[in-house]
Order: structure tokens, then sequence, then C-alpha cells
């Protein structure tokens, strides 16, 4: 969990301790983790604007961190929103709802990342989580002109599926979140966005589980803007194959017949699969800080 913190130690010095570890068990989690994915969009497609409308506070908040980034005056971060920016006035990037997402996410990143104090509306109480949710379904509702609530509503498929999501995954592992979990309910909403049925929004979730589960999560740092560009192109892409019946068949790896299958699937290797490379992960990262 991410405030799971047991022990607290100072110079060699023992602050804090717990000896115990208990989790808590969320009942409103578990109810959800036994949901079809039709079940959660009939769920929100019968909620009012305004029972939906603090989502609104998630793009007005995450929208600031993306513009401070991309501003001429800041100069934080590594440079990875301003250089494809500059891609976008030639035919290598070009200025199309791909580039325009990428930019935007990778921006809002870097910009939180480098201490921008600015604040973030999380997701699955992760900040870049909130930003890959958010800021892909923000800029493709722009895109299909897409009326306010809408809006609201993709945006609460998009925060309930990355939560449902990660009930498999786990809060904390060495799978990328912001890839197989964010970017993929992300991509759910653009079809939803697209009045695509929820046949499709399940096909585009096992598009991307089939092409980003191998991406690992080596802790929240600066460069997570770069998969979090990566993640979000992806969702894109995934969402438009999915509207157009374009499926990775069950055949394939690690997919299933179902979304909620293939989640599944996710989860094993996420929590089962992947012990051995979350140690390894920490191992090379405590070695550096060793040094």
């Amino acid at each position: 969990s991410h405030d799971n913190i047991f022990l607290i130690e100072k110079n060699g010095v023992l602050l804090n301790e717990q000896k115990e570890l208990t989790v808590l068990e969320n009942k409103l989690h578990k109810k959800l983790s036994n949901l079809r994915i039709e079940e959660i969009v009939d769920l929100i497609d019968s909620c009012t604007e305004d029972e939906l409308l603090f989502m609104y506070d998630g793009v007005l908040m995450n929208s600031a961190l993306a513009d401070f980034g991309l501003s001429k005056h800041n100069k934080d971060g590594l440079g990875i929103a301003h250089s494809l920016e500059k891609l976008t006035k030639n035919d290598i990037l070009g200025d199309t709802l791909f580039s325009r997402i990428m930019i935007k996410v990778a921006s809002a990143s870097e910009s939180r990342m480098s201490g921008c104090p600015y604040s973030a509306m999380s997701s699955a109480g992760s900040g870049n989580h909130g930003l890959t949710t958010i800021i892909p379904v923000v800029e493709f509702a722009k895109y299909v002109e897409s009326e306010k609530i809408k809006l609201l509503k993709a945006l609460a498929i998009a925060h309930t599926l990355n939560v449902y999501i990660k009930q498999f995954s786990g809060k904390l592992s060495a799978t990328c979140g912001c890839g197989v979990a964010a970017a993929t309910s992300a991509s759910s909403a653009m079809v939803y966005l697209m009045d695509g049925t929820t046949n499709q929004m399940g096909k585009t979730i096992i598009n991307m589980i089939a092409n980003l589960t191998g991406m690992i999560c080596d802790g929240g740092k600066i460069g997570c803007a770069l998969k979090l560009a990566t993640a979000s192109n992806a969702a894109v892409m995934s969402a438009y194959l999915a509207y157009s019946d374009v499926v990775i068949p069950s055949s394939n790896g690690i997919c299933a017949s179902t979304p909620e299958d293939t989640i599944k699937n996710l989860g094993k290797v996420s929590k089962l699969g992947m012990q051995t490379t979350d140690k390894v992960i920490l191992d090379i990262m405590l070695e550096k800080a060793a040094k």
C-alpha cells in the first residue's frame, strides 16, 4: 500500500516499527472486483451530473500541471514534453491527437515529479495514475466534442476501472500501474466517448494488457513521464482498434476471451510472476544508493 510504512530508521537508530502488519479489506473494493465491465459502465451511466461533478476538479488540477510544464518559463524536468512539442511542427510527429495527448501527459508528469507546487488529482492512490487516467480522456473528449456529462461519466469509468484493475494487479507491484491499469482504463473511456459498446470497451482492455503488461515499475521518479507518454499513446491506438472490433485473440499469451479474465491473468503475472522481478529491481536501486 502507498502508506504502509512499517519501519522507520535513521542513522541506524530505530524510530518506529510496526510489528504486525494488518490489512483492512475495503468492502467496496471487494464488491467492485466481483463486477463485470458492463455492470460498472451501467452503474456510472445511471449517475447524474451533480453526482459526478467533482470529477471535473481533476480536469482543472491535472490540466494546470500540464500547462505549467509546457510554459516557456518552466525549465524543470528533463525536457521530454518540450522536445516532443518541437516535433509537432514537422512530419516527424505532427500536431495530432496522439501527439497532443503524449505531450500533455508527459508535461504533467515531469512537472509533478520535479516538485512543481501544483496539486494533482490521484487515482487508486497514485498521482501519476491520476494524470494518466484523466488527461488522455480530457484531450480525447475535446477531439470528439463530447458534452460535459459525457466527459464526467467517461472520467468516472476511467477512475473506477483503474481501481478495479488494481484489485488484481496489486496497489504496488513490479508491473507499471500507469501503463497496465491507468492507461488501460483511459483507453476504455475513449471508446465510451466514441459511443462504443461495452463489448468494444472490453476489447481495448484486452489489447492494452496484451501490449503493455511487460512494462515494469522501478519507482516513482521523473523518468515516469516517458512511460506515461508511451502508455497514453498506446491507449489511443488500442481504443481505435477496439472500436473497429480489432482485438488480440484469447489464443495469444495471457489474453482471455473476456476482459475480466484477461485482467485476472494480468494479476497472476503481476502478483505471482513478477515477485523475483520486484526484488531484482529493488536490489539494483539499493546498489546505486550504496555507492
